[in-house]
C-alpha cells in the first residue's frame, strides 16, 4: 500500500495522479536507504514538497509576475501565451486538456485544477506503468 500526503493533491486526472501519491517511492523509509545523501543529509521531496521551487512553480509571485507581463504586453495572444506559460509551470495540468481535444490551457482552467496547482509533479517526468511500479525509471 502506498502512504498518501493528506497535504498535497492526491486525487487523479485521466493522466497522472496527484504528488501527493508518490510517498511510495520517496517517503521515509524504516531502512533509511531513500531520502539520505552519501554525506547523510535528509533529502527526501516528499516530506518538503509544499516548499519546493517545483511544488510552488504556479503560486510563484515571480512567474505570475511574468505571466501578467507578457499578458499586459500582448493582450491579443492571451490564450496562447497562459498555454505556452502552464506548458512548462504545470505541465500535467496542461498535457491533459490537449490530449482530451482542448485546444489551450488558460490560467483559469489552471486556477481550479488541483492537479495543475501542483506544479512539476514527478509524474509528469517519472510516471510508472502499475504493474512495474519501482523497477523501472521512466525520467
Amino acid at each position: 500500500m502506498v502512504a498518501v500526503r493528506q497535504d498535497s493533491p492526491v486525487g487523479e486526472n485521466s493522466l497522472f495522479s496527484g504528488s501527493g501519491q508518490r510517498t511510495g517511492c520517496h517517503g521515509k523509509d524504516a531502512n533509511e536507504y531513500a531520502g539520505i545523501s552519501a554525506e547523510g543529509w535528509e533529502v527526501n521531496v516528499t516530506d518538503h514538497w509544499r516548499s519546493s521551487i517545483m511544488g510552488n512553480s504556479v503560486k510563484d509571485p515571480f512567474w505570475k509576475a511574468n505571466v501578467s507581463h507578457e499578458l499586459a504586453m500582448n493582450p491579443d495572444n492571451q490564450l496562447e501565451l497562459e498555454d505556452k506559460f502552464t506548458s512548462c509551470n504545470s505541465p500535467s495540468g496542461n498535457f491533459v486538456p490537449h490530449y482530451d481535444g482542448f485546444t489551450h490551457y488558460p490560467t483559469a482552467m489552471l486556477a481550479s485544477d488541483s492537479l495543475g496547482m501542483d506544479g512539476v509533479s514527478c509524474n509528469v517526468c517519472h510516471q510508472q506503468e502499475p504493474g512495474n511500479i519501482g523497477n523501472s525509471f521512466s525520467g
